[in-house]
């Protein structure tokens, strides 16, 4: 069973959505809506956990845990999630089996 004991922080997942773009292709307006809040986990992720996973695009900054729901398993590269007033863009969608008891989603910090 999942201890939800070290899920005590409130983290909102939310879906990004465009619109419209100017002639030459570039992105007017982007909007965000909540998708849900939930229970995490959070943990900050050092820059030598972040080379050892051998990832080059992106820093990844931190990794939030939350038990299993169809909402964070369908979580996209193009969402975020909001912690404690912060933005973390979302730089891993989960591959979750079918048995799944735990979402995790590894998220950076953009600038």
């Amino acid at each position: 069973m999942v201890s939800i004991g070290k899920k005590g922080e409130r983290v909102a997942l939310q879906s990004s959505s465009i619109s419209g773009s100017d002639t030459y292709g570039d992105v007017n307006s982007i909007s965000w809506a909540t998708v849900g809040t939930y229970w995490a986990e959070v943990k900050p992720i050092r820059a030598s956990e972040f080379l050892a996973q051998e990832r080059t695009k992106s820093v990844v900054t931190h990794r939030f845990i939350f038990r299993y729901n169809a909402a964070l398993g369908a979580a996209k590269p193009e969402d975020r999630l909001v912690w404690n007033g912060n933005n973390y863009y979302v730089t891993s969608a989960p591959d979750l089996p079918t048995s799944a008891r735990e979402v995790e989603i590894l998220t950076e910090v953009r600038s």
